[in-house]
């Protein structure tokens, strides 16, 4: 069975439905990456404090990543996610309310209710891969749901640019309410999701938790995950704070987080057949790669051109390494209730890493200046490296065992 044909009616309309929520989710986070940074430095009682409200946000994802998780494997998908797009709508008027009131910690727990919606997000392609039994079937419909935050890259930041102004006296306030509208249309969305009936979500022996997560594939789809996204998420939180203090505009800032949103899911259209077809492992090493020369970029020069090939080297780093992960990740369990500890764990792990990389990027950019941020990813790509060829090497010295 190839790629195409593992695709059923209810897979296609399952990763359909996803696309689109994960665009709607992608656009609010677009909002977020561009202008959270910037009002968190307008509110915070000192600059070093700019960017807390953003890592408010990936604690609060990180928090909630495992009770999600299990939830789901107790009631099924669909009433989950409902719910952290919620989160959006209330966490989005919180934040426009804390704008008007200039209160720095209402900002923050307006925040803390979008890290909810971001938490429960980051199920959908692993939803998208439930009807889906073949590897190759998994990367493709992985990469069918994160196509949706390609179109979000284009729409986010033009949802920001055009509604920061619509209460003219208070600016940035518009965009945190239309947060809280793309909520409300992603719950909309999510009611239309195929449900998953509870007793196929809740049945099944589960496995003991220390032999599904020590198998290598998980081990390494873990690592790769994890510090992928928190090596995107400290260069991504930083860039608009590096963008402002070598003099350009927040526009300027916007354009630079638009292209590398761009990069991030644009090569959604192919990672998944390129999976397919050479494997996972010169996937992540390509994505390796890329972070690399993405610094080595970013470190030649201060003027928009450089910031903005770094950041979309960095996106396209950041899917090779982020789907061939997800994939390791979703091939490693096949029971309901294995795979919700299983995700849980790997959403934690990433989301735990991600709040650590944002609370440091602020006070990173500030005291120490962009070349130190690009100059602090090459120890865990490194790292990523080791990993990867160490599971290269063992898996084929399994082979030849066999």
């Amino acid at each position: 069975m190839t790629a195409a044909s593992a695709f059923s009616p209810l897979a296609r309309r399952t990763a359909i439905t996803l696309a689109v929520s994960q665009c709607l989710y992608f656009c609010a986070i677009a909002i977020g990456l561009t202008l959270t940074g910037l009002v968190g430095s307008q509110l915070a009682p000192r600059a070093s404090l700019a960017t807390l409200p953003f890592a408010v946000l990936t604690l609060t994802s990180a928090a909630t990543t495992v009770p999600l998780s299990l939830l789901m494997g107790r009631v099924g998908r669909r009433p989950v996610f409902m719910l952290g797009a919620f989160g959006a709508i209330v966490g989005g008027i919180l934040a426009a309310a804390a704008i008007f009131q200039r209160d720095f910690f209402l900002f923050c727990v307006g925040n803390a209710l979008l890290g909810l919606f971001q938490a429960s997000a980051q199920y959908y392609r692993y939803a998208a891969t439930d009807a889906v039994p073949e590897a190759a079937g998994k990367a493709r419909a992985l990469s069918w749901v994160m196509i949706g935050g390609l179109v979000a890259a284009f729409l986010g930041p033009q949802i920001a640019a055009m509604s920061r102004d619509f209460w003219a006296i208070v600016p940035f306030a518009g965009s945190y309410g239309a947060i809280a509208a793309l909520g409300g249309v992603a719950v909309l969305v999510l009611a239309t999701l195929p449900l998953q009936p509870v007793s196929q979500a809740a049945s099944g022996e589960a496995r003991p938790l220390a032999d599904l997560a020590f198998q290598p594939s998980f081990l390494l789809g873990l690592v790769c995950t994890a510090l992928a996204f928190g090596i995107m998420t400290f260069v991504m939180t930083a860039t608009p704070l590096a963008v402002i203090a070598c003099g350009f505009s927040v526009d300027a800032s916007a354009g630079v987080i638009q292209a590398h949103l761009v990069g991030m899911f644009a090569p959604a259209f192919f990672t998944g057949k390129l999976i397919g077809r050479f494997g996972v492992v010169p996937i992540l090493l390509a994505g390796l790669g890329l972070f690399g020369i993405s610094a080595a970029v970013g470190l030649a020069g201060l003027t928009l051109p450089y910031f903005t090939v770094a950041l979309v080297l960095s996106g396209v780093a950041w899917n090779a390494l982020f789907v061939g992960g997800s994939t390791l990740i979703a091939q490693s369990a096949s029971a309901p209730k294995d795979r919700a500890r299983l995700q849980a764990l790997s959403e934690f792990s990433v989301f735990g890493l991600s709040a650590l990389a944002a609370v440091s990027a602020g006070p990173a950019q500030v005291s120490l200046g962009w070349a130190s941020v690009l100059g602090a990813t090459f120890a865990p790509l490194a790292l990523l490296g080791i990993a990867v060829l160490a599971f290269r090497v063992t898996k084929g010295r399994r082979a030849t065992a066999s």
